[in-house]
């Protein structure tokens, strides 16, 4: 799993310097740590419960959680990529849904 995740890293080439950061920063220090020893023909669904759960009490070097979330439940995971991404282009799409005319915002100084 180690070596699939730095090859998505590495394959991210259209994303801004501050999102590569981040992507970086968590790629090794949470998901490596956690499941950088696996095979991909080895991940399940209870395998990701088990180790999101993990991911879910552990603290950064401030003493709070890595995944954003204090808590873990089977029903509600923490936030991934993908739910990230369709925050944003649900976002996106309210911001659309109030332009003007050629794609003007309006309202927006």
């Amino acid at each position: 799993m180690e070596r699939w995740l730095r090859h998505w890293l590495d394959n991210r080439t259209r994303i801004r310097p501050t999102t590569r950061f981040h992507y970086t920063r968590d790629v090794d220090n949470i998901l490596i740590p956690h499941l950088g020893h696996y095979r991909i023909a080895d991940l399940d669904a209870r395998l990701l419960r088990t180790v999101f759960a993990q991911i879910a009490v552990t603290t950064n070097s401030k003493g709070r959680p890595v995944s954003g979330c204090s808590t873990y439940e089977s029903s509600s995971p923490p936030r991934t990529l993908a739910t990230s991404q369709q925050a944003r282009a649900e976002t996106d799409g309210q911001d659309q849904s109030r332009a003007g005319p050629a794609g003007i915002a309006r309202g927006r100084r």
